[in-house]
């Protein structure tokens, strides 16, 4: 999937994530946690996102996860009650994802705050939320809607005349900032009781980031990793990798989870940011497995990673003979050199930094006195020689695999 979202969006930081190392001196490991004798990749960059990346959205949400469940049971033990408000709003295709949200983060404001809202607050004791987006895309385009769960201590009595009244005050803060008004049967709902703490696994290690990699269809519209799904199946690229993109950006900087001031304080629940969950996973104790060269990784970061650490966990005795196989398959997959003309140039091996990187160009268009050149064997005299002239496909083949065994040498640090 994220060589999928590569592909969408490379210049996103999403697009580095497990991709690059960290600093030129870093070194790239593969490690097993010594508690759960799980894999993973250490030294390598992470993004962070919640929003793009099925990897940090995985470790995030199931941190997430146990957040909510240990803010519910502390809930219960301080006789607090918990229910799930979920509102939405009409929408039609074509309209921004940006601005659909923008509108609908203005209408929260006002539903949560000024007369009404504290008159209603005040009718169920309320004492905190804590408020999640998702978002789907349908037939009418974009679908971005926030649940809610609340805190409160008094009770629900009259469960429909309270879902009446907030309903109301949700209709006419959707109207005044700018969205169309929420029909009275779906545009907000609340779900009492058990129902709220089974929904807390959707939030967390089901949440639709972590779930679409199993990419289950939804009633009623695709999930943003479904729309990735699909570009890299060939379906509507140019769209879905639009959509994705306009995806990306309006989420750009935005938390999974808005608790409201205070809650965490009262539920006793650790405030930690994606980064600090993410750099607690690097801090488990763990034990190396194998220690990567850069050739090593560059022959297995597009499409062997998980290979990798499935031989970690179960064969890693059998690393090392792999991890050969693999980089002498990329070597031998570097492309023969193109058929010579009488006019072509000849052609040097430029060595380049970072080291492990190269480049062949054109003998007169290397002017840098800081590059080091090695030039390969000249072409023969143009005068007839004495004897039957070579073969020229053996000539060129010769001249291929010279060309070919001192690249290899420079990826590997060999100096000539």
């Amino acid at each position: 999937m994220l060589s999928v979202i590569r592909s969408i969006y490379p210049s996103h930081r999403t697009a580095s994530c497990m991709w690059s190392r960290v600093s030129q001196d870093t070194q790239i490991q593969v490690v097993r946690d010594v508690l759960t004798l799980k894999a993973r990749y250490s030294g390598l960059r992470v993004c962070g996102s919640i929003w793009t990346c099925p990897v940090c959205a995985a470790k995030i949400s199931e941190r997430r996860a146990a957040e909510l469940a240990q803010a519910i049971t502390q809930a219960r033990n301080l006789d607090i009650e918990v229910a799930l408000l979920t509102v939405t709003v009409p929408h039609v295709r074509g309209e921004s994802l940006a601005d659909l949200l923008a509108a609908l983060r203005k209408a929260w404001r006002s539903f949560t705050s000024g007369g009404t809202s504290g008159r209603l607050r005040r009718a169920i004791g309320l004492v905190g939320t804590i408020r999640n987006t998702e978002v789907t895309y349908g037939e009418n385009g974009w679908h971005p809607h926030f649940h809610c769960l609340m805190f409160f201590r008094g009770k629900l009595v009259d469960l429909e005349e309270i879902q009446r009244a907030w309903g109301e005050h949700w209709q006419k803060c959707a109207v005044s900032a700018g969205l169309r008004e929420p029909s009275t049967e779906h545009g907000l709902t609340i779900q009492p009781g058990d129902y709220a703490a089974r929904y807390v696994s959707k939030w967390g290690l089901e949440h639709e980031m972590t779930k679409s990699m199993a990419k289950k269809s939804r009633v009623g519209g695709r999930t943003p990793f479904d729309i990735a799904d699909d570009f890299a199946d060939g379906k509507d690229v140019e769209k879905n990798a639009a959509l994705w993109r306009e995806y990306a950006t309006a989420f750009k900087g935005q938390r999974q989870l808005y608790w409201s001031a205070g809650l965490k304080k009262l539920l006793v629940v650790e405030d930690k940011t994606d980064e600090e969950v993410l750099a607690e996973e690097e801090e488990r104790p763990a034990e190396l497995v194998v220690q990567l060269t850069w050739p090593e990784w560059t022959a297995i970061r597009l499409r062997h990673r998980a290979t990798l650490l499935m031989l970690a966990e179960e064969s890693p005795h059998l690393i090392r003979g792999w991890l050969n196989d693999r980089v002498e398959a990329s070597y031998k997959s570097i492309p023969p050199p193109p058929e010579p003309t009488e006019s072509a140039s000849p052609l040097v091996l430029a060595a380049v930094e970072p080291p492990g990187q190269v480049e062949i160009l054109p003998a007169d268009s290397v002017s840098s006195p800081q590059r080091e050149l090695f030039p390969l064997p000249a072409d023969p005299p143009a005068d007839p020689p004495a004897d039957p002239p070579a073969d020229p496909l053996a000539s060129r083949l010769a001249r291929w695999k010279a060309r070919r065994e001192l690249l290899y040498r420079r990826a590997l640090g060999i100096h000539p």
